[in-house]
Order: C-alpha cells, then structure tokens, then sequence
C-alpha cells in the first residue's frame, strides 16, 4: 500500500509535466496561426484547448507536489513554533499573574459586598453590622 501513493504522486507530476508542455505548444501555435487566421488575434481552436490544458497541468503538478508541499508547511509551522516559544511562556506567566491577582481582587470586592455595613456610634467610621466593638476607635457599639 505504501508504494502505491508515491507512485500516483509521480503519475501526476509526470501527466501535469506533459499536459504542460503540450499546452504551452498549443498557445505558442495560436499566436503563430493567428497572422493565417484573422490578423491580430490567436487562434481560438488553439487557444482554447491550451488555456484549459495549462489549467489542468498546473493542477496536476501542484497535486504531484502535495507531499514535498506539506512537510515544508510542518517545517515551517515547527520553526515558528520554536523561534516564538520564549514568547508564548512569558505570556502565559503574564495572564498567570493577571489572572491570580484578578481572582483575589474579585473575590474581595465579592466578599466585601455582601457584607452589611452600619457606621460607628462614636467616631461615624463604617464598621460591619454585627460588630460588638469599632475596629477604629474601639469603643463598643
């Protein structure tokens, strides 16, 4: 079975090759024909079928190629990976440490949020609802 791929891949890179030289003939003679055909302008029956045939080969060639394509595509893909590595660590430990620090921030606006407050009936500092002395003065509420 392994052989057989490789030797399809070369089928298309041999058949794309020759459908390419003949439709670069073919579009060579269209030009050439013309001056015989209606001065200026190529020869349809010529130019037609060299156009479509250039289409073809050119599909054919790049589907002989899609191995070599894809592991220059993998290696390229590795390389970026490798060149930009350092750069992808120190921005993971950035979001890290943002994502520490804004955890605890919002779980201390949360906490703090729920709490009820009441001011303190000697100095007029917000203390919690069910504290028995001022966390400020001392005094007992």
């Amino acid at each position: 079975m392994k052989n057989k791929k490789p030797k399809a891949f070369l089928i298309y890179k041999l058949v794309g090759f020759c459908l390419l030289a003949v439709s670069i003939t073919l579009l060579v003679l269209s030009f050439i024909v013309e001056s015989e055909w209606k001065g200026h302008a190529p020869h349809p029956a010529l130019m037609i079928p060299g156009v479509f045939l250039l289409a073809l080969s050119t599909g054919l060639i790049i589907r002989g190629f899609a191995p070599e394509l894809s592991k220059i595509a993998l290696n390229n893909a590795r390389y970026i990976q490798q060149e930009t590595r350092d750069t992808q660590k120190d921005i993971a430990d950035t979001t890290e440490d943002i994502s520490h620090d804004a955890i605890k921030n919002t779980a201390r606006a949360v906490k703090e949020g729920l709490k009820d407050y009441t001011s303190c009936k000697h100095c007029g500092k917000q203390i919690d609802v069910d504290s028995t002395f001022c966390k400020h003065c001392g005094k007992e509420q």
